[in-house]
């Protein structure tokens, strides 16, 4: 979090702010993925991460500053960092299987 003295940001620009480290990583890793030709980046969406259960993909919109993920459809308690982290590894492989199908057969009709 930013702290905040006496001075007045607008919570707008302090989550622009706070994004900028995590743009300048993504960049830096492009670019060296640009030096060694065998690696890959793959940019997956993490837009609700947090907020969909890994288990049975309910989405749980008014999670707030929970640190647990907490399913009401099914039960599964969960730290929510993990939770996210692991729907992220999710949508690659589902990327990636819709990627590689397509390759290998064609695109689906």
């Amino acid at each position: 979090m930013v702290k905040r003295a006496n001075r007045r940001i607008r919570s707008k620009t302090t989550r622009a702010m706070l994004g900028w480290s995590h743009y300048r990583f993504k960049q830096r890793l492009i670019n060296k993925t640009r030096e060694y030709l065998w690696c890959k980046v793959t940019i997956c969406d993490e837009h609700y991460t947090s907020k969909t259960c890994g288990n049975c993909g309910y989405l749980h919109k008014k999670l707030g500053s929970n640190k647990t993920f907490e399913c009401t459809q099914c039960q599964i308690e969960i730290d929510r960092d993990f939770n996210a982290a692991r729907n992220i590894v999710l949508r690659f492989l589902t990327l990636n299987r819709a990627e590689s199908s397509d390759s290998v057969l064609g695109p689906t009709l």
